[in-house]
């Protein structure tokens, strides 16, 4: 097996060297004219949310094949073009190139290679956030303004302007309003949270956290977590 596709700055899967003389074209062909065909998925990552939907093969030719997806998961591959193949019935998961064709809505693959998505990417939620999304920081004494850039229910991502603004802590309380729709509890949320590392960029400072819940917290977090999810997934339809 063969391919100029490049991942090795993809942060969803890693390539996996062994089993390269496979041809996957020929073994997903073979898998979905069995008798009793496996099904075949696209995996898509739009906004950290995972975008899956079965994946059906209308023809091959020479190193490509054309199938059809679902219109969701059409627009998330047109944002990234690529996808990952998965089948119960092949060795490991499989990356491609992938480019939609809203002429035909059909969606064209290439460049096939065996890799290994990342475990935890597969198991836990995590959304990216409005970029305006805003909180705030109480370092000891002191507050200081962040913006949330990604959130999970075990931790977050926090864009600041200077890492000197957290001194030498080491936990921290993150202060949010909570933009719920429908729910009629509170939307002030007071989040304790460790700090695990930071990471320079150019305009700001991101620092990885993890969340240390209560019973309160976690429920609103879980909250934050469903309401995003719809909102990425109504971007896509």
């Amino acid at each position: 097996m063969t391919s100029e596709t490049n991942i090795n700055h993809n942060e969803y899967c890693r390539q996996i060297e062994d089993d390269c003389d496979d041809n996957v074209i020929e073994i997903l062909l073979a898998i979905v004219s069995a008798e009793k065909p496996t099904e075949v998925r696209f995996l898509n990552f739009y906004k950290e949310v995972p975008i899956v939907s079965p994946a059906t093969i209308t023809y091959a030719f020479e190193d490509t094949l054309s199938c059809r997806a679902s219109e969701v998961q059409a627009r998330a591959i047109t944002f990234s073009n690529n996808t990952i193949i998965q089948s119960a019935a092949l060795k490991h998961d499989v990356f491609a190139k992938a480019i939609y064709q809203p002429d035909t809505k059909e969606v064209v693959i290439s460049d096939l290679m065996y890799v290994e998505v990342y475990s935890e990417r597969r198991t836990s939620v995590r959304v990216k956030m409005d970029s305006l999304f805003p909180l705030v920081i109480e370092a000891g004494p002191t507050q200081f303004n962040g913006k949330l850039r990604e959130l999970s229910l075990h931790g977050c991502a926090v864009d600041i302007p200077d890492p000197q603004l957290m001194g030498n802590f080491k936990f921290f309380y993150l202060n949010m309003d909570m933009p719920f729709m429908t729910f009629k509890g509170t939307h002030k949320a007071r989040i304790m949270a460790k700090f695990v590392r930071g990471e320079q960029n150019v305009r700001s400072y991101r620092c990885i956290l993890t969340f240390e819940h209560d019973n309160t917290t976690e429920d609103q977090i879980g909250r934050l977590l469903t309401q995003r999810q719809t909102e990425i997934i109504r971007e896509l339809k």
